[in-house]
């Protein structure tokens, strides 16, 4: 378990660029989504996050997989589930302290399974060639 103290919101956004953004920015902000597909998968975690109320700090695996209320999602060819996010968060990357760190956690966890993926594939399409 890591240590909460000195772990705020505003030191996760320190060095952010400001922008000033407005209510019709809203589909620019989906266009730039579009670039890292994964952020669209963040996103819509955190917006499960948020309807489920979760609180923070989240000290397990399973206060998070609860959102989840049990569900099975498939977002961008991710397979969310409570055991898919047991594996990918380990125990070393809790507390989350806020919601900014849980986005960080969520799209490192995807970038771990786009990585661990890549070599399968690759066997996968190797396979297939010499078929």
């Amino acid at each position: 378990m890591r240590d909460l103290e000195g772990r705020t919101i505003a030191g996760w956004r320190a060095g952010a660029i400001e922008l000033d953004l407005a209510p019709e920015d809203l589909d620019l902000l989906d266009a730039v989504l579009c670039v890292v597909p994964e952020l669209r998968v963040v996103t819509r975690l955190a917006q499960l996050a948020r309807q489920a109320g979760l609180a923070y700090p989240v000290r397990s695996t399973d206060e998070l997989t609860a959102v989840l209320r049990g569900d099975r999602l498939t977002l961008g060819g991710h397979v969310l589930d409570a055991e898919s996010i047991a594996r990918v968060m380990p125990d070393e990357w809790f507390p989350i302290a806020h919601e900014g760190e849980l986005l960080s956690m969520v799209h490192l966890a995807l970038v771990r399974c786009r990585w661990e993926a890549g070599p399968a594939a690759l066997d996968y399409a190797r396979a297939r060639q010499g078929a």
